[in-house]
């Protein structure tokens, strides 16, 4: 065997660092093992994909979230350690080799996924530079991106929200994304200026400006403004979860726009209104 996991990888896999998920939401702990695919070149030339044993030793805390991985000495390599980031349930990202990799809990069968029959999507189900969301890589989670290309086979080039494009992506992972044109068209000048905040706190703020900067609102006086502020930002928990459930819909990575800020109003009332508040 020639290749093992401490070889640099082809630049042609090379994908950005991923967003980590915590352990404890994958169902895994400190010292659990798991299993690592890996294509192993052997000394005939041929390549083999093996599932490497492999230990969780450690988490890092904060942003940058990784695990470190103690692999078991097998293949005809000596035991080795490696840091990931876990970014999906099947997926993991290497750090040295800044592939990802798929992953599987120890013992997991070969053939755990379904077996029941999927139909391919037709030729033509998507259309080129449409809205969707899709299983990157195989994975469990669905990602925000648009359709890049249309390919002969009846598969489809995704170009996720983050500027990893995936290739021949088959139909049955891919699920259109219904936008509003509106929402639409601040998406596409998004990606020409940057997004219009990071974080929920962000978002709120700009909803909270939303509904605070209209000629209405400027005609009150002190007092009344300072009510109605107190009002809107008493709506924070339902437009979180409003948003939450957006980035649901349009998949992980999905960008959110001012327009979509509007849009969220009338569903973050109604949540409002039904709870009570």
């Amino acid at each position: 065997m020639t290749i093992g996991p401490a070889v640099e990888g082809d630049e042609s896999r090379k994908v950005p660092r991923p967003s980590a998920i915590p352990l404890a939401e994958l169902g895994l702990s400190v010292n659990d093992r798991i299993e690592v695919s890996w294509e192993v070149e052997l000394a005939d030339g041929t390549e083999e994909s093996v599932w490497w044993l492999a230990t969780i030793i450690g988490e890092t805390e904060g942003l940058d979230r990784s695990v470190d991985l103690e692999y078991e000495a097998d293949h005809g390599f000596d035991c080795e350690r490696r840091r990931v980031v876990m970014s999906s349930n099947g997926i993991l990202w290497d750090a040295l080799l800044h592939e990802n990799l798929e992953w599987r809990c120890e013992g997991a069968a070969d053939d755990e996924e379904s077996t029941d029959e999927t139909v391919e999507a037709p030729l033509g189900a998507f259309e080129l530079e449409s809205a969707v969301k899709a299983r990157f890589q195989g994975g469990d989670e669905f990602h925000a991106g648009t359709i890049a290309a249309i390919n002969d086979d009846g598969t489809y080039d995704v170009l996720y929200e983050d500027h990893v494009l995936e290739q021949g992506v088959p139909g049955e992972m891919i699920q259109k994304v219904q936008l509003d044109a509106s929402a639409q068209a601040a998406i596409e000048q998004g990606r020409e200026e940057g997004p219009v905040a990071e974080t929920i706190s962000d978002f709120f703020e700009l909803f909270v400006r939303s509904l605070t900067s209209g000629e209405r609102f400027s005609k009150l006086t002190a007092e009344q403004k300072a009510v109605v502020s107190d009002k809107v930002r008493a709506l924070q928990p339902h437009f979180e979860a409003e948003l939450i459930e957006l980035r649901k819909e349009r998949g992980r990575g999905a960008q959110v726009t001012g327009e979509d800020i509007k849009l969220l109003l009338p569903r973050v009332t109604a949540r409002a209104a039904s709870s009570g508040a």
